[in-house]
């Protein structure tokens, strides 16, 4: 049941007739208080949304009839402290993020009575929260935490003890962080979001990352990088890895080399600063390379030798550059490319070189302003003997590109 947005200022009287309902999503509306027994008629209650709202205050016995929740969300709130959650026995998720709990208000006697359900875990609060809460040890079965905001300016290492053998994904944003967190001890852990922090390029220790042997996803965004982190070393299981939002001034291809030898499928490095592809973005170094994100970069041209020998690489984004050249010679030996991005460029022509893409399934040029004109004769001829999809509209005739092509272009003086 949804009353997701709609004006609500209190919680709403759910009589008996609901008691079937599992989910009732509350969100995104003014309720400024939850009451005794605000759900009693809800018995099969499982998933509760109480998000972005103006919630305060939180009785004691709120919850205390709605002992099958496993998920509860109360994220986006003005409580003070952590609401009385004792009752509920079956919970597994938690959010309280972006509520102003100082690490002091997360009480120990909630905080041990979730301790044999909880997996999930969300909190944080970007100008109150001024230390790590101590009672996090109770929770352990945890296998996600996620701590979004803080005025935290460091973490004890003993921060994850309780359950760091179960932890497999963990975030840390929105911090006073000057450098990764010591981890040493979450050698189960699989994923790691350590973004929008103030480590710059000496603050990402490579003690934090020497004993996470198992760990596969990867984010460093928006933390101040300049140069690329040598850390991937000690990461042998990775496959993704995402650095967008780190102006480097550029990526040396020796940097890059850190790359050879990895298993890395997913790489993202939207919005770096960068004015052209990095030289050891190629086969040589990420054989495995599935997907590639180069958007909102500097980058005008796409050379002859450009990823080249990506054989494995299936979807590449170049949307949100100024390109405006791309070699005839380029794009080739990409056999498993079937997804090019091209929107948003500066491009007013179909590159010649997407006769070089084998296995081309789309090709987008949404945002941009192709010339369409008789031009685009062996353009059409490639589309038709390869069907592969093309998005986007035509700059000199209010129609879409496709539609051109079908529609104009065999009408044009020298077309066989």
């Amino acid at each position: 049941m949804s009353c997701r947005g709609i004006g609500l200022t209190s919680i709403p009287d759910f009589d008996a007739g609901l008691r079937l309902f599992t989910r009732v999503d509350l969100s995104n509306n003014s309720i400024t208080s939850i009451g005794a027994n605000s759900f009693q008629n809800l018995q099969s209650l499982v998933e509760l949304d109480l998000s972005n709202n103006y919630i305060a205050t939180v009785d004691a016995h709120a919850f205390d009839l709605v002992r099958n929740i496993t998920s509860l969300n109360l994220r986006g709130n003005q409580m003070t402290i952590l609401p009385n959650l004792i009752q509920m026995k079956k919970l597994q998720i938690l959010d309280v993020s972006d509520n102003p709990i100082r690490d002091t208000a997360f009480d120990s006697n909630i905080m041990r009575s979730l301790g044999s359900t909880l997996r999930e875990f969300h909190f944080g609060h970007k100008t109150v929260l001024t230390n790590w809460p101590r009672t996090t040890d109770h929770l352990q079965r945890l296998e996600t935490l996620d701590l979004n905001g803080g005025m935290i300016y460091f973490i004890p290492p003993n921060s994850f003890s309780g359950f760091e053998s179960r932890l497999k994904s963990l975030t840390i944003q929105y911090t006073k962080l000057t450098a990764t967190p010591l981890l040493s001890s979450l050698k189960f852990l699989e994923e790691l979001h350590l973004d929008h922090n103030q480590f710059g390029d000496y603050g990402v220790l490579e003690a934090t990352f020497s004993s996470l042997s198992l760990l596969k996803v990867l984010s460093l965004n928006d933390d101040a990088l300049t140069e690329f982190p040598a850390i991937l070393k000690h990461l042998p299981s990775l496959t993704s890895l995402s650095l967008n939002g780190n102006h480097f001034y550029y990526i040396s291809d020796n940097a890059v080399n850190i790359l050879s030898g990895t298993t890395i499928q997913h790489l993202s490095l939207e919005d770096c600063n960068l004015d052209r592809i990095p030289g050891s973005i190629a086969g040589v170094n990420l054989n495995s390379l599935i997907e590639l994100d180069l958007a909102h970069n500097n980058i005008i041209s796409i050379e002859r030798s450009d990823l080249d020998g990506l054989r494995n690489l299936q979807n590449v984004s170049f949307a949100y550059n100024p390109l405006r050249y791309v070699s005839t010679q380029s794009l080739k030996n990409l056999s498993s490319l079937t997804f090019l991005d091209l929107g948003h460029t500066d491009l007013v022509t179909v590159p010649i070189a997407l006769k070089n893409i084998q296995n081309l399934q789309t090709v987008t040029f949404m945002g941009d302003h192709i010339e369409c004109n008789c031009n685009l004769i062996e353009f059409q001829k490639l589309q038709r003997s390869k069907a592969f999809d093309v998005e986007g509209m035509c700059e000199t005739i209010e129609v879409s590109i496709v539609d051109y092509l079908n529609k104009f272009i065999p009408n044009c003086p020298d077309y066989v």
